[in-house]
């Protein structure tokens, strides 16, 4: 696989303790990037070693979770199944897909269907074999037309951006990248009732359980019965009781394996993970937050450098207003492109990871990167 962060690959095979048997769709993810990589039906997962001291934890439904280190990596690993049965739920004797359906059925209900206005700190960070190589923050003002349930495309959002400081892009791996936060908002699994997930004619797609209670809400975990075309599947979703509200979901995608073994692409996709949480006020829920981390691997013919790409793009809500905030509003938010002068003030209570300065101070200090046009 070249040199670079996943010069090497280790194959490994999750077995029953007790049964011998393999576990399947059990996931190994990295604690601090989100890599993660999902076993297939013969336990077998390729784990990637990033030589970066990151914890790494094995996850599935029915066993104990264990946190691993890369010495801890043998050929063939055992897991125990846990030791207790799954709470049994008795919320009007529905199951956990009832329940979840009940819940899209009264996201209606629930969500603001006005048009209303976010304001908030939008974060993006690319790595590039382990190393920040791109940091993009904006302040924006973002125009929502509310929920529309049914709806045959999905709705557009109106961005204006407030304040802007960004570095040197220092990617080497020649990608050419979108609107990114155009794309994260898009990913809102309330606001737009995707193929999988929550489109309510494909629930029987997943296997449905409850986890546990979390306060007054229900935590309930979906998982891919088998992969939905080149991707699998799995997450959680956190139900309220006492309106049926969803105020948080996390998914989780992985290649589908059997699949990827066919793809001559150049571009590897390794694994993406969805985060959404959900706040109230008088109109009703709204976005308060969501992240998304995006890992895959470019692999050119020919060439011993093949870069792992990690994209991690954050939105925080800080406002929300009933009146337009701004009168320059676009469809994109042209992040890449657009210049703005360097506001310091707007930013001094914003620091900066110190990891993430370190690595992209290489050349010249982050405030004299955010000052250049």
């Amino acid at each position: 696989m070249g040199i670079g962060m996943f010069a090497q690959t280790k194959t490994l095979y999750l077995i029953d303790k007790e049964s011998n048997q393999a576990i399947s769709f059990a996931n190994l993810y990295y604690t601090g990037s989100k890599i993660s990589f999902m076993s297939n039906d013969e336990g077998q997962v390729d784990l990637a070693i990033l030589h970066n001291n990151e914890a790494i934890v094995f996850h599935h439904l029915s066993y104990e979770a264990v946190n691993l280190q890369l010495e801890d990596l043998t050929d063939t690993l055992y897991f125990a199944k846990k030791s207790y049965e799954l709470p049994v739920f008795n919320f009007q004797n529905l199951s956990a897909q009832n329940l979840t359906e009940k819940a899209i059925l009264a996201i209606p209900k629930n969500f603001i269907l006005s048009e209303h206005y976010l304001k908030g700190k939008y974060l993006q960070v690319h790595k590039e074999n382990g190393m920040f190589v791109r940091y993009i923050e904006a302040k924006i003002a973002m125009q929502n037309n509310g929920l529309h349930p049914n709806i045959a495309k999905i709705q557009e959002e109106n961005f204006a951006i407030l304040a802007l400081r960004k570095s040197y892009n220092y990617e080497k791996n020649g990608e050419q990248h979108g609107d990114h936060l155009k794309d994260l908002m898009h990913e809102n699994p309330i606001q737009y009732l995707e193929q999988h997930y929550l489109n309510i004619n494909n629930l029987d797609l997943y296997i449905w359980t409850f986890l546990e209670n979390i306060g007054d809400a229900y935590q309930i975990h979906f998982q891919s019965k088998q992969a939905l075309g080149n991707k699998s599947y799995q997450g959680k979703i956190l139900i309220k009781m006492d309106d049926l509200a969803i105020v948080s979901i996390s998914i989780q995608s992985y290649p589908n394996i059997n699949q990827q073994k066919n793809i001559t692409s150049s571009w590897k996709f390794i694994n993406g993970w969805y985060e959404a949480n959900f706040a109230k006020n008088e109109k009703g829920y709204y976005l308060l937050n969501c992240a998304q981390w995006y890992h895959h691997q470019i692999i050119k013919p020919n060439q011993d450098w093949h870069p792992v790409i990690e994209e991690k793009f954050e939105w925080e809500t800080e406002e929300i207003h009933k009146e337009r905030i701004d009168e320059t509003y676009s469809q994109f938010s042209s992040l890449y492109s657009l210049s703005l002068p360097y506001n310091e003030e707007i930013w001094k209570n914003y620091p900066i990871d110190s990891t993430i300065r370190k690595d992209l101070e290489s050349k010249h200090s982050l405030e004299y990167q955010f000052r250049q046009p």
